[in-house]
């Protein structure tokens, strides 16, 4: 999995077209089928193990749909490998790896 570096400001994403939705219970910020949440204050991982519910790291890279990510051409008319390599180029991308 691809993550946000600890050490970058989350609002940099903004600068990628990312938009920023702080009055969810997880903060996030989403550009088409691109989510990156900023917390989980809400959400524990063991409840989520419990109770068999998906927990979403903070600063990691989802693709909400990927079956569909994979037979789009891109969102809002720009490839969606774009949009990752443009996050890559900048340096502010690192692997992350599930425990």
């Amino acid at each position: 999995m691809l993550k946000i570096k600890d050490s970058v400001d989350l609002k940099v994403l903004e600068n990628f077209g990312f938009g920023y939705h702080p009055k969810h219970n997880r903060r996030r910020y989403i550009r088409g089928n691109i989510f990156i949440y900023e917390n989980n204050d809400t959400q524990r991982k063991e409840s989520c193990k419990k109770f068999n519910l998906q927990y979403f790291y903070p600063r990691v890279i989802y693709i909400r749909n990927y079956q569909a990510y994979l037979n789009s051409d891109g969102i809002d008319d720009i490839p969606l490998d774009s949009v990752l390599m443009e996050l890559i180029q900048a340096g502010i991308v690192e692997v992350f790896e599930d425990e």
